[in-house]
């Protein structure tokens, strides 16, 4: 039975994956395969594996940034103890898809002798920080850049801007009043919600009450600088590996100034943040076709003359294999290496997570 349902989820992600390949293909009447591969093999591979490197740093500064969160109970702890854990989990992410992204949280509590209910509570917080570095750098890129400004939809793109950076605003506002206050805000949400359903109002005023704990672990003014600094290079830096893919096409070189590549660059990597809503465990797809669809845009809007989905395609398939494939191997590596497997690190994951908030991880 469990072989046979296996089969029907691998033939499922090939049906659908083979689905986004023909729909980015159907929408271009004069797609040229033999292009594509031209294009592909014409690349400098130097930037390709420069891009890895910067793409692998980046799982450094997400370990120094987990550190700073575990010092209000584990003090000082090292950035290299915690490396490893954020290697299996990305490559976790990118095997198994959602399922995948609590192997981190479950990873760091139990290696650390910490419950699981408080790494979730980190991985929580985690993404706030990733969310607002993301917001800034975006909306500071669509109201500076002059290249952005030629696209038709550039009035949209400053309103999204804008409100993009408000939403950061009231959100940094909302997470500091439940730091603050957060069993007082969960209280005064029971009693309102208590009238339409008591279930309901206790199970909101559980999870507010357990985000504001999570945000205790943000000790002080200095830890919050440090985890600011450390979420703004961490999306910075998978910017530049955005930008040094993108530069590694002799076509785009030759076609596009530097400043209009580090503008590409960041609008792509918006687009990939917000098609990996849509993925598939192992080969993507939403991040992809977003991330291909917004540099066709791009370069019909700047008129230029090169096969443009060829190029897109090509491109975008690259991005995502640098930025999100290529721990694969590496996390592989280190879960070897670590006596672990990543399906049942999934499993067991899953499971804790669906116990009490207060088990800990054995």
């Amino acid at each position: 039975m469990l072989k046979n349902k296996q089969l029907l989820v691998t033939a499922a992600i090939l049906v659908c994956l083979a689905a986004l390949i023909g729909l980015q293909v159907h929408n271009s009447q004069k797609f040229e395969w033999h292009t594509f591969w031209s294009k592909t093999r014409d690349i400098n591979w130097w930037m390709i594996l420069l891009g890895i490197v910067v793409i692998h740093g980046n799982y450094f500064l997400r370990a120094f940034r987990w550190a700073i969160f575990l010092r209000p109970v584990k003090g000082r702890i090292s950035t290299w103890e915690l490396i490893p854990s954020q290697i299996v989990g990305f490559a976790g992410l990118a095997l198994l898809g959602r399922p995948g992204e609590l192997i981190r949280p479950y990873l760091v509590a139990k290696r650390e002798q910490l419950t699981f209910s408080s790494q979730l509570a980190v991985w929580t917080v985690e993404r706030i920080f990733d969310l607002g570095s993301i917001g800034v750098i975006l909306a500071v890129n669509v109201l500076a850049s002059s290249q952005l400004k030629v696209l038709p939809i550039y009035p949209k793109l400053r309103l999204a801007a804008l409100l993009l950076l408000g939403g950061v605003s009231v959100a940094a506002f909302f997470a500091y009043m439940l730091r603050r206050s957060g069993k007082r805000i969960a209280s005064l949400c029971e009693k309102l919600l208590s009238r339409i359903s008591p279930h309901l109002s206790q199970q909101v005023g559980t999870k507010i009450e357990a985000f504001g704990d999570g945000l205790h672990t943000v000790h002080d003014f200095g830890s919050f600088l440090a985890l600011t600094v450390s979420s703004l290079l961490i999306w910075i830096s998978i910017g530049l590996t955005y930008l040094v893919i993108v530069r590694a096409y002799p076509d785009l070189i030759q076609s596009m100034s530097f400043s209009e590549t580090v503008s590409l660059s960041v609008l792509l990597l918006g687009c990939s943040v917000a098609g990996s809503i849509v993925a598939l465990p192992a080969v993507g797809g939403g991040s992809q076709l977003a991330t291909i669809t917004a540099m066709v845009y791009f370069f019909r809007a700047h008129h230029f003359t090169f096969q443009i989905e060829e190029l897109a395609t090509s491109c975008g398939i690259m991005l995502w294999l640098t930025t999100f494939a290529s721990v694969v191997p590496t996390g592989l590596a280190v879960a070897r290496a670590e006596h672990v497997s990543l399906r049942r690190l999934s499993r067991e994951s899953e499971t804790t997570a669906e116990q009490p908030a207060r088990a800990e991880v054995s």
